[in-house]
């Protein structure tokens, strides 16, 4: 039955899907959890500085200014990749669904 066909290729599809980005979900928590480990080095450096490296002390706020931002915007990227895989298994979900209600057909 070709309707029961497509609906598998849809349904493989979703489950292709569904682990890429499960993957890079993985991924983009790893890379947050090592900016993060970053942030609190950067963070305990400053804490350490003397007075007297003024100059250091001002390259690591920009490091740590910038170790800041990566976070957020991986943090935005990570709640993306968070939203599409809501959406593939959502996706799976009517798949499987519409393949099931072929088959009683």
């Amino acid at each position: 039955d070709l309707e029961l066909v497509q609906l598998r290729e849809a349904l493989e599809n979703a489950e292709r899907q569904l682990e890429a980005k499960s993957a890079a979900a993985s991924n983009a928590e790893a890379e947050l959890t090592k900016l993060r480990v970053q942030k609190f080095e950067f963070e305990h450096a400053l804490q350490n500085v003397t007075i007297d490296g003024s100059t250091k002390t001002h390259k690591l706020e920009e490091d740590l200014a910038m170790a800041m931002i990566n976070v957020q915007d991986l943090t935005s990227a990570l709640e993306a990749v968070r939203y599409e895989l809501k959406q593939a298994q959502v996706e799976k979900e009517r798949a499987i669904m519409e393949m099931n209600n072929a088959r009683r057909q």
